[in-house]
Parts: C-alpha cells; structure tokens; sequence
C-alpha cells in the first residue's frame, strides 16, 4: 500500500513538473513572440514622400490632361521630365471600397507633379 502512494505521489509530482515546464515554455514564446512583433511596430519607418528632380527641382513646362493641368519637374542632369505623384484613381475609402477604381476628379488649379506619393520606406 505504501508503495503505491509513492508511486502515485512521485506521477502526479513529475506530470505538475513537466506541466509547469510547458507552461513556462508557452509563456516564454509568448513574450517572446510579442516583444518580436512591438519591436516590428514601433521600428517600422512612417511613409514619407520624395521629391522629384534631385536638390533644386525646376519646373516643367504645364501639360493638359483629362483631369486638368499638370506641372512637374526636371531632372538633375536636364533630360527628363518627371510628373510624379498624379493620382491615378479615387481613393478607395467608404463606398468605393473593394470597388474597380474611379477615376480621379477634375482639378481646377493647376496640379503640381513634384513630389511622389507616400509609401512605406
């Protein structure tokens, strides 16, 4: 009789152990796997822009589009025109979402093209 308690005793004191060293072991990759993704968050550059035409753009001659005027700029070495940022769609927000693209609406003013759009770095 004392040697079945033993030996029920010494199984459920090994199956709590290895019971506990599982959970540390979850408990570990957990805290592990959040500071990886809130270090990933946090480090994660904000979307910039980019100008166009290197340190002092100069502007390019204004073109006509179905959407209005547009201007951009030159390049550096004076060989190409860049009109960089001109919306190519409505943004798909509200009702648009998960839609086909829109085209972008008509501008009055002129459109500056000298800046590209905001992506992630």
């Amino acid at each position: 009789m004392l040697l079945a308690i033993i030996v029920v005793s010494s199984g459920v004191i090994l199956h709590s152990l290895r019971r506990r060293k599982a959970l540390l072991k979850v408990g570990v990759w957990l805290a592990s796997t959040a500071l990886v993704c809130t270090t990933a968050v946090v480090a994660y550059p904000p979307a910039s822009t980019r100008t166009a035409g290197g340190d002092h753009p100069i502007p390019s001659r204004t073109v006509q589009t179905t959407e209005g005027s547009v201007r951009g700029v030159v390049n550096d070495a004076r060989t190409v025109e860049i009109f960089a940022g001109i919306p190519y769609a409505q943004p798909p927000v509200g009702d648009l979402r998960w839609h086909a693209p829109k085209p972008p609406r008509p501008h009055v003013d002129i459109l500056v093209a000298d800046r590209f759009s905001a992506v992630p770095v």
